[in-house]
């Protein structure tokens, strides 16, 4: 498996002689599934293409007709246990990242030019008044109920949290439901089901070009972050999609790229965008949490954090 990072991932490097793969684009990146066992296939592939099409229902800001975008009236709404659950997985990041991950940025992303899934190019730069702006705080999510409650004008992003979501839920069903050990790739987000003293070889990339280090993970989750790639310009700067919600501006941080490895994708995740908004204080953050990752400086300089292997073994 290889990640070719931020929304383009796929199984093309598959270290295993045994399962087969299945690769295709979807949601503007690459999506790809492996399974040991050639003949679930077909199954597992379905099984991706379903969930992904309950989460794109569920939490696209590009789609008129999905869940969050009848969400910005203020009012109670009752919602479905997808949305329920990612809503919640990100409240709960929010919480433990100290506000790193916020998915009430949806507005935000808007207004700096992120309103179609290819953002918008040379756009004007907003002036947001972060003060009357909503915070993660201001949701009100009632897990049992399936009501969730936004203020007026706030749209919700799901976007530290649905592909990496998506991946370990199809995961998690393969796994489960069609017994093989898989690796489900969404947009730079593994998740990886196997044996649990089974490590599967991984190849990380920053990007389609660039050389590749080869990892060994086990059953759980290895997702990246970056701010290479979904770029953009304004009127008077660079714009990613990575937003720090302190400034209501893209993360200015002295990291370009982070890889992070965890218990599941969505973890993981999260771990590596927080680290993006966190900038300096990333790597004490990541060692107390005893993650294992991979940042990549603006310069080009490599940190690792925790047990990250080194990156004699590139490919």
């Amino acid at each position: 498996m290889t990640t070719a990072l931020d929304h383009r991932v796929g199984a093309r490097d598959v270290s295993d002689a045994a399962g087969a793969h299945d690769m295709w684009t979807d949601w503007t990146c690459e999506v790809s599934v492996w399974v040991e066992d050639p003949t679930i296939l077909t199954d597992a592939t379905a099984c991706v293409r379903e969930v992904m099409r309950e989460v794109e229902m569920a939490a696209s800001r590009f789609r008129n007709d999905s869940e969050v975008m009848a969400l910005t009236d203020g009012a109670v709404h009752s919602v479905s246990h997808v949305l329920s659950t990612m809503v919640s997985c990100a409240l709960a990041a929010s919480a433990a990242t100290d506000g790193a991950i916020d998915p009430t940025l949806g507005a935000v992303l808007q207004s700096w030019g992120y309103r179609d899934a290819v953002p918008s190019a040379a756009v004007a730069t907003p002036v947001v008044s972060v003060s009357r702006r909503a915070s993660w705080r201001d949701v009100s999510l009632d897990v049992e109920a399936h009501t969730l409650t936004v203020p007026v004008g706030v749209l919700i992003d799901l976007g530290a949290t649905a592909k990496a979501w998506a991946a370990d839920r199809a995961a998690n069903l393969i796994s489960d439901e069609l017994g093989s050990a898989c690796v489900v790739g969404i947009g730079g987000d593994l998740a990886i089901r196997c044996e649990p003293n089974r490590r599967l070889p991984v190849n990380v990339a920053e990007s389609d070009t660039s050389s590749s280090v080869q990892v060994l993970v086990g059953s759980g989750g290895l997702a990246t972050s970056t701010t290479t790639l979904r770029r953009w310009a304004t009127t008077d700067s660079i714009a990613h999609h990575v937003i720090d919600p302190a400034t209501a501006a893209p993360a200015a941080g002295p990291w370009r790229t982070v890889t992070v490895a965890a218990a599941n994708c969505a973890a993981a995740n999260h771990a590596a965008t927080a680290a993006l908004v966190k900038g300096t204080a990333a790597v004490n953050w990541l060692e107390g949490l005893g993650l294992p990752a991979r940042l990549i400086s603006q310069a080009g300089d490599i940190v690792y954090v925790a047990q990250w292997p080194t990156d004699e073994g590139a490919a």
